[in-house]
């Protein structure tokens, strides 16, 4: 071998132990940040839908289930869909001023797996909270399964008259 040749490798082999010795220290960074800098679960935004009267403390919790019911599909906070809806129930349950959770429903169906999933983590909120589904107009199947454990289940054409009824059952005004 030639001298030349050498010092390249020399070169080559120096580069290489600088590029594995940043390597490490990027992942031993992100590793301590990921443990010192755990942050708290992302929260779905609460949104008002009607100013409450002055004497109201209470809240009705309003989650939506639309489109495509898949586990395969990314999740707004959560890993998929489906996670993101038992976040949002937990969401629910976890606040003490919610009275009760109206599930709307507007999905075509999907995945039975993926429903079976939403199908038991409405069954567990509902043994903690009163549940309510409202339908919507792609109401299929699968998703109607969802409502078959909910007492109270609401169709999309309930009126205005039969909502508040329910909501003064809990507790809670219109």
């Amino acid at each position: 071998m030639s001298a030349n040749s050498s010092s390249r490798i020399g070169c080559l082999g120096v580069f290489l132990v600088v590029l594995l010795c940043l390597s490490l220290l990027f992942n031993g960074l992100f590793i301590v940040g990921g443990v010192v800098g755990a942050q708290e679960p992302r929260k779905f935004r609460e949104t008002l839908v009607t100013d409450p009267a002055a004497q109201v403390k209470t809240k009705i919790a309003i989650i939506r289930l639309d489109g495509l019911i898949a586990s395969s599909l990314p999740g707004a906070v959560g890993d998929s869909m489906v996670e993101d809806l038992k976040l949002a129930l937990k969401q629910a349950l976890d606040d003490s001023e919610v009275r009760g959770i109206v599930l709307s429903i507007d999905s075509p169906g999907g995945e039975v797996t993926a429903s079976d999933n939403i199908y038991n983590a409405i069954r567990k909120a509902r043994e903690q909270k009163p549940v309510v589904v409202s339908m919507g107009a792609l109401a299929q199947p699968i998703p109607l399964r969802m409502k078959r454990p909910l007492p109270a289940a609401l169709v999309s054409s309930c009126s205005r008259s039969t909502i508040p009824k329910r909501w003064a059952k809990w507790g809670s005004s219109w």
